[in-house]
């Protein structure tokens, strides 16, 4: 993780070249997945703080599951992990951090995301 130097928070970084790699070199792929991470990533987000608040651990483990699998294509690990963190604690019921700050972790983990992507260039 860097320093976001506007905002002071930590940024998360992606692995482009990974990314890359995993889409035999095609740019031109990364940046439609990024275009739609873009939209769905927010969307999912607000899902997932519905089902936190309902209490609904089936759901929130589906939506932090999807969350996983969007920042895993651009290998954002310290994201990545951190979705996987929640996965695990809903499928074991366990919503308490969620619901005091972990809805807030993985939203601006998305963010930072992001602004990485649109930074390289990856969407307009």
């Amino acid at each position: 993780m860097q320093q976001n130097a506007n905002t002071g928070q930590a940024r998360i970084d992606i692995d482009e070249a990974a990314a890359l790699a995993a889409l035999d070199g095609d740019r031109d792929l990364l940046c439609d997945l990024a275009s739609m991470f873009i939209e769905d990533a927010p969307i999912v987000v607000a899902e997932l703080r519905t089902a936190v608040q309902a209490d609904q651990a089936a759901e929130v483990r589906r939506n932090v599951h999807s969350l996983k699998g969007l920042l895993s294509t651009f290998y954002a690990s310290t994201a990545r992990d951190l979705a996987e963190r929640f996965e695990q604690e809903a499928a074991s019921q366990r919503l308490d951090t969620l619901k005091s700050h972990g809805c807030d972790d993985l939203e601006n983990a998305v963010v930072s995301v992001i602004e990485v992507l649109k930074t390289r260039g990856l969407v307009k």
